[in-house]
């Protein structure tokens, strides 16, 4: 089994990639490689199985998330994305990121989190197509810079799911 997990997959890499056909091939996969399949195989193939599964659910991972599958098709170009320490040097972009923040910090009711996860949806998919549209064009120092900024709209979208989450438990423990 190959390590590259578009080949794995039977995937032309792009960043452009239908869920559902990811699926569909993940769970034939796994179907192949599950444990139940290799009760009377050896040790040694029991072992080969389980890694084989265990390459597929990392490849599957990596590939149902944008922001992975964007690092992932850098890193397959030999344009590996520096660490995380170097950030974006465009400057409205790190405003705004810091008033999206500062919205999230200050929403207390659920109305608000709901316009603003809408907000940060749509930013994330305008900086996810604006990636796309950079890796094939081979912009891959533009396309770089787009990986970046996708990763800072996952990570508040993360916090603000958090903060969504949360106040849905709230609001369930007081009705």
């Amino acid at each position: 089994m190959n390590g590259d997990y578009f080949e794995l997959f039977g995937l032309s890499p792009s960043f452009h990639l239908k869920q559902a056909q990811l699926d569909d091939v993940y769970h034939k996969i796994q179907t192949r490689l599950h444990p139940d399949r290799h009760v009377s195989a050896g040790p040694q193939q029991q072992r080969l199985a389980e890694q084989k599964s265990a390459l597929v659910n990392e490849a599957y991972r990596v590939l149902s998330n944008d922001c992975e599958r964007a690092d992932y098709l850098l890193n397959l170009r030999g344009q590996t994305v520096e660490d995380q320490s170097h950030t974006t040097q465009d400057e409205d972009f790190l405003l705004e990121q810091m008033e999206l923040r500062q919205a999230l910090d200050e929403c207390s009711d659920a109305e608000r989190l709901h316009a603003l996860q809408a907000t940060i949806t749509d930013k994330s998919s305008s900086a996810a197509a604006r990636f796309a549209a950079l890796y094939e064009k081979k912009d891959y120092a533009h396309a770089r810079e787009a990986h970046k900024k996708m990763q800072f709209l996952a990570r508040l979208q993360t916090q603000l799911d958090e903060r969504v989450y949360a106040s849905e438990l709230e609001q369930g423990e007081t009705a």
